[in-house]
């Protein structure tokens, strides 16, 4: 498909050290020490690793990720993934099996007007 020609990978065994920016979507199966930018989705793999920021439109963590995470659409933490840090998102999906450890702030437009009215009255 022509997925696989629009995506990165950063393979089992690599280690990428310094800052990343990318357009496309990301799979990581090494590990990556610095900060990470896509304007597509981040997979952070079982055996993946990232040590930095990251801002994303998509991640996904069946992995490791240590840092503060901005996703414009969602965050997803499947089981034995693992996110310590910040995150800041308008979806979020944690898997009962993953771990997160951090704070989370929801920037759902709609949901934030209706909070508003909420207080307002």
């Amino acid at each position: 498909s022509s997925d696989v020609c629009s995506s990165d990978l950063i393979g089992a065994g690599a280690v990428f050290e310094g800052n990343l920016k990318t357009t496309s979507t990301l799979r990581v199966d090494g590990e990556i020490n610095g900060d990470v930018n896509s304007d597509g989705t981040v997979i952070v793999g079982v055996d993946g690793k990232i040590k930095g920021n990251i801002k994303v439109l998509d991640l996904l963590v069946a992995g490791t990720v240590i840092g503060d995470v901005t996703a414009e659409n969602k965050i997803e933490i499947v089981a034995k993934g693992k996110l310590k840090g910040d995150i800041n998102t308008k979806g979020l999906i944690i898997d009962e099996a993953a771990l997160f450890q951090g704070s989370c702030v929801m920037n759902n437009e709609m949901l934030n007007e209706e909070m508003k009215v909420e207080e307002s009255n």
